[in-house]
């Protein structure tokens, strides 16, 4: 079946399955879908995004300390403009998407500054002990061909004591995060989605979280967040009531 040309393609990188996982490409194929835009995925095993980018044009999305460039997912490319336009950045992608495709809102006016630094808070702050529990589940799923370049093999394994020790911290920010979204209960909410009652780029960013640690660890970091919140639903139901 030919491809709409019109169509956008988002690069992700997926596990040992033809699946997505990482919390950035799911941020972004959440707008997508929220938006209902026509697009398509291109998987690229982690070892050849160096190569794929560059032959695509893409951005760098920063340099290393000799000053060659570092390619990381995600990666949209939207052949409907003149030239095609091409970005790597996660909330660079979301504000393009934002303003090419205003259909269903994510940055209410006057919400960009103030949503900018939420996301920031959960990727840099709430999700930093969250990342350290998850990086050998994560890596395990990964083909071994991905291991090898990023590990060398096999990741370490944090011990019995380090692993409980950080899921204890990462219940830590999950209550606070909890406790100040129920302070949009009632009038102003239903507890879970950040603005309230209309969903945002800083709803698509918590959820994208929740996403990778069902597919990553569905038997044991899933059911340590399930059983926190008392919910048996998956996290895009728990965030769109789907």
């Amino acid at each position: 079946m030919k491809t709409n040309p019109r169509t956008i393609t988002l690069y992700d990188t997926p596990l040992s399955q033809q699946n997505g996982y990482a919390p950035n490409m799911w941020r972004v194929r959440l707008i997508l879908n929220y938006k209902k835009l026509n697009y398509r995925t291109q998987w690229v095993e982690i070892p050849d995004i160096p190569r794929t980018m560059r032959q695509i044009g893409a951005p760098s999305t920063k340099k290393d300390k000799d000053g060659r460039p570092i390619y990381v997912l995600p990666v949209i490319v939207d052949p409907s403009r003149n030239p095609p336009v091409i970005l790597s950045n996660p909330s660079q992608i979301a504000e393009y998407l934002e303003a090419s495709y205003p259909a269903r809102p994510i940055f209410p006016d006057g919400s960009k500054a103030l949503q900018t630094l939420f996301v920031h808070y959960i990727t840099e702050v709430w999700a930093r002990p969250l990342v350290t529990v998850m990086v050998s589940a994560n890596a395990a799923r990964l083909s071994e061909r991905s291991q090898q370049h990023l590990f060398g093999g096999p990741p370490q394994q944090l011990s019995a004591a380090e692993y409980e020790r950080g899921w204890a911290q990462v219940l830590n920010e999950f209550n606070f995060l909890s406790a100040v979204l129920e302070k949009n209960s009632g009038e102003d909410g239903d507890g879970v989605i950040v603005s309230g009652h209309e969903l945002t780029y800083s709803d698509f960013a918590i959820c994208s979280f929740l996403i990778w640690i069902e597919r990553v660890s569905p038997n044991d970091g899933w059911l340590r967040v399930r059983d926190w919140h008392n919910h048996p639903s998956g996290p895009e139901q728990i965030l769109f009531g789907i």
